[in-house]
């Protein structure tokens, strides 16, 4: 009998000393003060991700990410291209003096300026003009400021949306009733006057015309309200290499 008690003492023992050893059936509280994630405390597997865990797996399946993501849309232009001029103030092969060149450009201008390469050639130019007259009279700018080779070119051209100049508004519109007009040049040649008058009217937002008077085909330039209109335009065709210009009343 005794000897029944101290095989069921040693059962009893072994039991417990078993039952201690498997923490999954003993229920852990964690302390007041405890920072254990009860989430992950609890938790016996990780979340699952079919993708990462294909990727881990042992499986000769392949894993395919069936999710396409959309690339951002493009920023949308500011600008449009169309034809105009520019003004050109050096070309070369080398590019670290054309980048010097576009610097010093960029300091005496307010407008764009461009390192275009073209045919192995680093070309600096100015402006986005689409009247040929703007581009002259920028040119005559730089040729002070320290650029005497400077050139209008015509090329392709950036008007950007809301930085396009405003066309002449009512007021200084050419109108019937203008008082004032500007006799750019006066040829025997016809075929000469016609040429000017396209030109005129390419590089000026006024309506150019010739007459036959004398014999001789005057080219007119506009109609001007005011003679400040009238002086400020005379000037800037004198810039065009017609110094004989001059205002008709």
């Amino acid at each position: 009998m005794f000897g029944n008690k101290i095989v069921f003492a040693i059962i009893i023992i072994a039991l417990s000393l078993f039952w201690s050893c498997q923490p999954e059936f003993v229920k852990k509280r964690p302390s007041a003060t405890s920072e254990v994630d009860s989430v992950l405390f609890y938790q016996k597997k990780d979340v699952a991700d079919p993708f990462i865990d294909g990727l881990l797996s042992n499986s000769d399946q392949p894993v395919i990410l069936k999710k396409t993501v959309a690339p951002p849309p493009a920023p949308k232009k500011n600008y449009r291209e169309a034809q105009g001029f520019r003004v050109q103030v050096f070309a070369s092969i080398d590019s670290l003096n054309a980048l010097q060149q576009l610097k010093r450009l960029s300091s005496v201008v307010s407008d764009s300026c461009y390192l275009v390469k073209e045919n192995d050639l680093f070309k600096v130019q100015a402006g986005d003009f689409v009247k040929r007259y703007k581009a002259d009279s920028l040119r005559e700018k730089v040729k002070k400021d320290g650029f005497p080779g400077a050139w209008v070119l015509q090329t392709t051209v950036y008007v950007y949306d809301g930085k396009t100049e405003p066309l002449p508004q009512a007021a200084e519109s050419p109108s019937a009733s203008g008082k004032y007009q500007i006799q750019v040049f006066a040829t025997s040649d016809e075929s000469k006057a016609k040429d000017l008058v396209t030109r005129l009217s390419q590089q000026f937002d006024y309506p150019a015309h010739y007459e036959f008077k004398n014999n001789l085909y005057k080219v007119f330039l506009g109609k001007f309200a005011t003679r400040e209109q009238a002086d400020k335009i005379l000037q800037e065709i004198k810039n065009l290499g017609f110094p004989d210009a001059w205002i008709v009343h």
